[in-house]
């Protein structure tokens, strides 16, 4: 649905795009929200809820709020990236080191990646750079959310039967949670979206 989206005209109409804005940006961070067992920092985890909160225009929060929560989100994802792209890895309990991971690869190099695509996931749900913002957001949430679960199997070494089982059941969930927030944008009187806010 988001790529027909992207490829309609009338859907990106300003005043279409305005209507729909806080049901994607809740879109987007339910899809942070999916990974908050991988959000290491708070900074991640306060994007989260402030794109939640900006969504259904709770406690007067406003895009001034939501820009500044993205750009705190974004300095914890530096860090992040900056302790995994050290010669000494950080020590993880969550995962054990194995030296013959079916990759070759320390699992703490990859592990490291699921953190940083769960950190970008949250800071995109506050994303308000673009003009099309809430879209975007939308759209690279699903995306990075399911890398960053892909990397997680991979730490855990699982095999590829599992990780494409549980990356369509992702998608299902996705599908669904878009469905639930969005209805069908291209026939609103028969299924209109969620209602967030008072009209």
């Amino acid at each position: 649905m988001l790529a027909m989206l992207w490829e309609s005209k009338d859907f990106k109409q300003s005043n279409t795009l305005f209507n729909y804005e806080p049901n994607l940006r809740l879109f987007a961070a339910s899809c942070a929200r999916r990974l908050s067992h991988l959000l290491t920092d708070q900074r991640s985890h306060h994007a989260v809820r402030t794109a939640e909160l900006c969504a259904i225009n709770a406690a007067g929060v406003t895009r001034t709020q939501l820009h500044n929560a993205y750009l705190q989100s974004q300095a914890a994802i530096i860090e992040i990236a900056h302790n995994y792209n050290q010669p000494e890895l950080p020590t993880v309990d969550r995962i054990t080191t194995k030296k013959n991971h079916s990759t070759g690869l320390d699992p703490r190099i990859i592990f490291g990646a699921a953190l940083l695509h769960a950190a970008s996931t949250a800071s995109m749900a506050c994303c308000t750079t673009q003009i099309f913002g809430a879209l975007q957001a939308a759209e690279t949430c699903a995306r990075y959310s399911h890398k960053a679960l892909y990397w997680e199997l991979l730490t855990n070494d699982a095999d590829s039967v599992l990780i494409s089982e549980l990356l369509e059941e992702e998608d299902r969930r996705q599908a669904q949670a878009l469905r639930l927030f969005l209805g069908n944008p291209f026939d609103r009187k028969q299924s209109p979206p969620m209602t967030l806010r008072p009209s």
